[in-house]
């Protein structure tokens, strides 16, 4: 079913169609996801298959064959069930895709208790979407197996490599939520040897703890050792947030010109243009 999503004022309707996944969409699927956060969760083809034909519900989000948003949930559909993923491609982000898609995994019985783990700066959305805080959830966590790496991340970093270890052992915390853990053993690997990835996620995590002014230093260093546009973006928010706009509209402008589309750098570019204040900075 394609479901027509606006994307402002001056935007071109975009088509977007809803699926239950299929076998021969695994790979693509997969594909999405490495690319939008979760490489360190399927790296494993096999282990993801498995994840995939045990799961009970899913919802692909497809844009001109072009995976943009994936979910799956655990459900018994008589008393539970359990949001395991929820996964939106950052140029539709903002456009009621990710609504779309755990309303249609959720369905409409109101007798069903849903649960989930929030990440970090998300609680606002699931409290749009009827969720509270548990006051009687616990939880038995997974013991972490040891990181599957991509060819990419094995070619950067040898197995024999203390560096390589700690940056492993920072996905890990990054991924449980414990940002400061992670800052840690990302600092460690950094001094080890430096990496614009690792100096990336660093600052990442600097962000989730409410630290921006220290994200920028390894924020730019990444910036500056990598073409991607993924530390400017970051940095360009961190600007805005911190009130110092040239910084912001210069890392804007430097993530754009790396990816015209950058969903990150186009909001900032936004918020600039629709500011007032034009007193300068200090």
């Amino acid at each position: 079913m394609a479901t027509g999503v606006g994307g402002g004022s001056g935007t071109a309707v975009v088509s977007i169609e809803y699926k239950s996944i299929r076998s021969e969409d695994y790979e693509q699927v997969r594909a999405f996801l490495s690319e939008n956060g979760w490489a360190h969760r399927v790296a494993d083809p096999a282990a993801f298959t498995k994840m995939l034909d045990q799961t009970d519900r899913t919802v692909v989000a497809w844009q001109e064959g072009r995976v943009v948003g994936f979910a799956r949930a655990l459900c018994d559909g008589v008393s539970n069930g359990y949001l395991s993923m929820v996964v939106v491609a950052e140029a539709v982000r903002g456009q009621g895709v990710g609504r779309e898609i755990v309303q249609r995994l959720m369905g409409n019985d109101p007798q069903l208790t849903w649960v989930l783990r929030a990440g970090h700066g998300s609680e606002g959305f699931w409290s749009k979407m009827g969720f509270t805080a548990s006051k009687i959830a616990m939880e038995s966590t997974r013991q972490p197996k040891p990181a599957v790496r991509s060819e990419m991340e094995e070619a950067i970093y040898e197995p024999e490599n203390r560096s390589s270890e700690l940056y492993y052992e920072a996905r890990q915390a990054m991924d449980a939520g414990q940002f400061e853990t992670a800052v840690g053993l990302f600092q460690q690997s950094i001094d080890t040897h430096p990496h614009f990835k690792t100096l990336e996620l660093l600052g990442q995590c600097l962000i989730a703890l409410g630290r921006p002014q220290e994200a920028i230093v390894p924020l730019a260093a990444a910036a500056t050792l990598n073409n991607g546009v993924r530390a400017p973006a970051l940095l360009a928010e961190v600007f805005w947030e911190l009130g110092q706009k040239t910084g912001a509209e210069r890392l804007a402008e430097i993530a754009l010109a790396r990816d015209p589309n950058n969903k990150k750098a186009r909001m900032v570019k936004e918020k600039l243009g629709n500011d007032t204040d034009t007193q300068p900075e200090n």
